[in-house]
């Protein structure tokens, strides 16, 4: 609205300008003319006076000399006329053409700027937390993000082989530019093992976990009787106490009990010849029994060949003295 006023009071300058040229100008011709016919009046008069011949060739001259006059004339009237009406003309279109430039720059600017601000918005990323994040879901969800990954390798007694630990420059929620490298610490297991207390275990069962751990695992047996009150097969000592740190590939042996049959004191009045005979059957021995003469009780067991505490070895003959 502002442009459409500023035109029309342009045009009605221009005009009144125009109006008051027209004028001047006008006045100017009508005084040349005047001037023309009072000199050709004049010389008429004088030519009347001396009584010179009236010459046509004069005459023409005269008439094509104030047509000259008349076209330059209008010919400056013209100019002026263009000058008058195009000059503002031209001004306003620089205007309007300067106007439509800036607004252009400002709306070209405005775009720039939002383009600049959403490519800042997106060039910047926040780190996520993966820890105990395996690490192909590690490396799928940082590069979803821009980001370049590369991994190095740590050993960990707390986090499982191949999950991550964390990262090795960089935190949880840090914010850093798309396109970065960042390195992220995966666990390669641990490299130590804390032993643990075995005693009383069943050996070969501490041993398949031992060695699933990467360590070596001695077993040594270590006869027992009943009497030791210890279950057969159960560790009874180790080489390497509870709580100590060792690599893997280390050894430990583990000292297991071996529960062997011993011959009991048969002479002691609980054993029978039925008894006797099942002993025999369980441990595979051979059984010999001689009956004597004596002052006990029939059926009481009098001697036995393998004394007390005796290692009973399968095959053997147990020879026994009974009373007739």
């Amino acid at each position: 609205m502002e442009n459409n006023e500023k035109e029309i009071i342009n045009e009605e300058e221009t005009t009144m300008e125009f109006n008051e040229n027209s004028e001047i100008i006008k006045e100017t011709v009508v005084e040349k003319i005047e001037e023309n016919n009072e000199n050709n009046e004049k010389e008429e008069i004088i030519k009347e006076l001396v009584h010179e011949p009236k010459n046509d060739n004069k005459n023409k001259k005269t008439i094509i000399i104030f047509a000259s006059i008349i076209t330059l004339l209008l010919i400056v009237i013209l100019v002026l006329f263009i000058l008058v009406f195009n000059k503002p003309k031209d001004k306003d279109n620089n205007k309007k053409i300067e106007n439509t430039t800036e607004k252009k720059e400002n709306t070209d600017e405005e775009k720039t700027t939002e383009e600049e601000t959403e490519e800042e918005e997106q060039s910047v990323v926040e780190l996520p937390n993966l820890k105990n994040e395996n690490k192909s879901y590690a490396e799928s969800k940082l590069k979803e993000l821009g980001l370049f990954v590369e991994f190095e390798y740590q050993d960990s007694e707390t986090i499982n082989k191949d999950f991550v630990i964390g990262y090795k420059d960089n935190n949880e929620g840090d914010e850093i530019d798309a396109g970065e490298y960042i390195v992220v610490v995966i666990s390669s297991g641990t490299k130590y093992i804390t032993v643990g207390n075995y005693v009383g275990k069943d050996a070969n069962t501490i041993k398949t976990q031992l060695e699933a751990k990467e360590l070596v695992v001695t077993l040594t047996a270590k006869k027992v009787t009943e009497a030791d009150k210890v279950a057969n097969g159960s560790i009874i000592s180790q080489s390497i106490t509870s709580g100590t740190k060792i690599e893997k590939g280390e050894t430990i042996e583990l000292v297991y009990a071996q529960l062997v049959e011993t011959y009991p004191d048969f002479t002691n009045g609980e054993y029978t010849k039925d008894t006797i005979l099942s002993f025999c059957s369980k441990n595979k021995l051979t059984c010999s029994f001689t009956e004597k003469q004596s002052e006990k009780e029939s059926g009481t067991i009098l001697s036995q060949n393998f004394e007390k505490g005796t290692e009973v070895k399968e095959g053997s003959t147990l020879q026994i003295d009974i009373a007739q």
